[in-house]
């Protein structure tokens, strides 16, 4: 029987343009073949009984979305003066000139604080470079960290900026040293950040020479951070965007987040590598998604051992760790209808995409990785095929280094900075799902 997606992949009606008009055509045409079954034979719930990807499993995927507007946020405290010393080349104005430089576009100026609390005064990307070169910024304030927070908070939720970018050295050093107000550091973030669920914080840690005022170097390695605080997707791509960028100088020493969790990325079926290859006669049939060019679902897949297929994913929102080291031990394909593990491998090269429907995904889905499955012997029949990245560990242990400061003074441990963690661990869920769905294709052998 001549199958449905062969007359509309020969056709002149472009697969999205077919789906725009509805699945009532899918049903009519599987009436008049006199198909008896659903394509979607096993009812899986992710999919319509016309082995479409329901459009609220769709809605869910996740990426990282690019921040149209940064705006970055300098403390300019005593305790930061060894970083700003005058005519001193260190890695802190290093890194700070390489992002200015390399996110011109997207940064929309430089906001220092210039009372130690809640005071800003605004500058360019190049004045602030030119200050920051010149030492303008050497001071005599405290570090009232919960004040300057509240006001790059306040800036957020009114709409100044999509992501903030908060650079620190995150040492809490209230008016008077007040016991009190330190004592209860952990409880304030706590109550401040509770107030904004719907903000991931991610926090980066760096190193750099620490100048004295005779020019000496007073400390080779001391801390200081990057807070980037927003909307999960935003916040995950500029995380990775500063971390791709900097991370070569090699100063960062790691990253932790919080309140990110990533749902099912972008994904499509590669229509050109069907299940027999897009060179062999016969290929199976794709089924369009509603999703804009995306493919979820095979037609009257055959069993043949020499089965396979490509699939196209879009990985870049992940954290940058696990990113950079994506291999076929960070995945795992099983069937869903039988629970058999299906032999797949990742592609250490993007596979040729000559066709218009190839550039289609490639378009809406912007892969970084490409997984061939070959299910083989694996299957009995009409199944969902699931992939699911594996979940791996956050390290977050490179932090604790510089726990356990007693003084501000002590220049390689960050004082207070435990307590800083503390709230913003209690404020939010540190434990974090790599990919909180997994991806589906149904392979179906309704039609032939």
């Amino acid at each position: 029987m001549f199958s449905i997606m062969h007359h509309i992949s020969h056709s002149r009606i472009h697969p999205n343009k077919f789906m725009k008009r509805g699945v009532a055509m899918v049903i009519a045409i599987i009436s008049i073949c006199g198909c008896k079954h659903s394509i979607n034979e096993i009812g899986n719930d992710s999919f319509t009984d016309e082995g479409v990807l329901k459009t609220e499993v769709v809605d869910r995927f996740y990426t990282a979305e690019p921040a149209d507007k940064i705006q970055l946020y300098v403390e300019t405290s005593g305790s930061m003066n060894g970083l700003f010393r005058a005519r001193r080349s260190n890695a802190f104005k290093t890194d700070m000139s390489a992002f200015l430089l390399k996110n011109a576009s997207n940064i929309a100026g430089v906001k220092a604080f210039t009372d130690g609390s809640t005071n800003t005064r605004s500058y360019s990307a190049n004045s602030f470079r030119q200050n920051m070169n010149d030492g303008s910024f050497v001071s005599s304030m405290n570090t009232e960290v919960p004040q300057m927070l509240q006001v790059i908070l306040n800036d957020l939720k009114d709409g100044q900026c999509d992501v903030a970018v908060f650079v620190s050295d995150m040492k809490y050093s209230p008016k008077g040293g007040s016991a009190t107000a330190l004592g209860q550091y952990a409880i304030d973030i706590e109550a401040m950040f509770d107030d904004y669920k719907d903000y991931s914080v991610c926090v980066i840690g760096f190193e750099s020479e620490f100048y004295a005022a005779n020019g000496g170097i007073s400390c080779e390695f001391f801390p200081y951070y990057m807070l980037v605080i927003g909307e999960g997707p935003k916040v995950s791509y500029v995380r990775n965007m500063i971390l791709s960028e900097l991370e070569r100088n090699g100063h960062v020493q790691g990253y932790i987040d919080f309140n990110q969790s990533y749902g099912c990325p972008y994904y499509s079926v590669l229509p050109i590598h069907g299940a027999l290859g897009g060179l062999r006669p016969n290929p199976n049939e794709l089924m369009a998604s509603s999703n804009e060019g995306m493919y979820h679902s095979l037609l009257g897949y055959s069993m043949l051992p020499e089965s396979e297929f490509v699939v196209a994913i879009r990985e870049q929102h992940l954290p940058w760790d696990v990113y950079k080291s994506l291999d076929a031990s960070s995945f795992e394909v099983k069937s869903i209808v039988t629970g058999n593990s299906i032999p797949f491998e990742v592609l250490e090269e993007e596979p040729s995409m000559s066709s218009s429907e190839d550039a289609m995904v490639k378009k809406c889905v912007q892969p970084s990785h490409y997984i061939k499955v070959q299910p083989k012997d694996s299957l009995l029949g009409t199944d969902v095929i699931s992939i699911q990245l594996i979940e791996q560990k956050a390290n977050d242990s490179w932090i604790q280094k510089y726990y356990g400061a007693q003084r501000e003074g002590e220049l390689d441990k960050t004082f207070s900075m435990d307590s800083f963690i503390e709230g913003l661990t209690n404020a939010y869920r540190k434990e974090r799902k790599l990919q909180e769905e997994p991806m589906l294709v149904l392979i179906s052998t309704a039609i032939e």
